[in-house]
């Protein structure tokens, strides 16, 4: 018995590695069963690789299924948990692929374990025996970007010219009221000089009186000798 345990021990330790192996490679999906089950599908070509080609960069052809893509996307050839097994893809610089990644997550996780292959692209036409699976018979092409620079130059320009338009119809508005208003205090000014001048002196509140009550006095003066002489009479 004691023989035969370091027997089991050398099987194991020569198995093991090959049955961990084994499990680490996969085999492909069928075409059709991955076109119908991935939310992503795009014909791509490579114009770059990294990672001993393991990953890359590619120019999108047309998008046969899932959301708009940019012209750039990036993909994973290697798979998340085993960086070093044998099912890591490895991409060709100027070849295209038509892509069916795991999920529509960038970098499009596309190793081994994917329906990805090389592809002859026939621009956003679908061939026919594919279109059932898609489900459309023609794909998009790619969205463009913005340009995002010309347009963030242009808008400061704008920006600043309405800004000084704005400020000198301000200044020539604060301009002219001041105008205004000194000519009014001016022209005031001119018309209280004439009234001043045409109109006559003034007189005086007690000459006034003292003119109007003297005459007066004086006939009561008369009238009230008048009555006693009558009375002496």
């Amino acid at each position: 018995m004691r023989r035969l345990i370091p027997a089991f021990i050398a099987i194991v330790s020569i198995v093991g590695p090959l049955a961990g192996t084994a499990a680490a490679v996969c085999s492909p999906p069928d075409l059709e069963f991955a076109l119908r089950e991935s939310p992503t599908v795009f014909v791509g070509e490579v114009v770059d690789v990294v990672d001993s080609g393991h990953a890359a960069v590619m120019r999108v052809i047309a998008v046969w299924k899932g959301a708009d893509l940019p012209e750039r996307v990036s993909t994973s050839g290697r798979p998340a948990e085993r960086a070093d097994a044998l099912d890591a893809r490895r991409y060709q610089l100027g070849a295209t692929y038509l892509v069916v990644p795991h999920d529509q997550f960038m970098p499009f996780p596309d190793d081994g374990c994917t329906a990805t292959r090389l592809f002859t692209p026939q621009g956003t036409l679908i061939p026919s025996i594919y279109q059932a699976a898609v489900g459309t018979e023609q794909g998009r092409p790619p969205v463009a970007a913005a340009s995002e620079p010309a347009n963030s130059g242009a808008e400061p320009a704008v920006s600043g010219t309405v800004f000084v338009i704005g400020a000198v119809v301000v200044l020539g508005l604060a301009v002219v009221a001041i105008g205004l208003r000194n000519w009014d205090r001016q022209a005031d000014g001119a018309s209280g000089s004439t009234i001043r001048a045409n109109s006559p002196p003034p007189r005086r509140f007690a000459g006034m009186i003292g003119r109007t009550t003297r005459p007066s006095g004086m006939r009561s003066v008369r009238r009230l000798r008048g009555s006693k002489q009558g009375r002496r009479d």
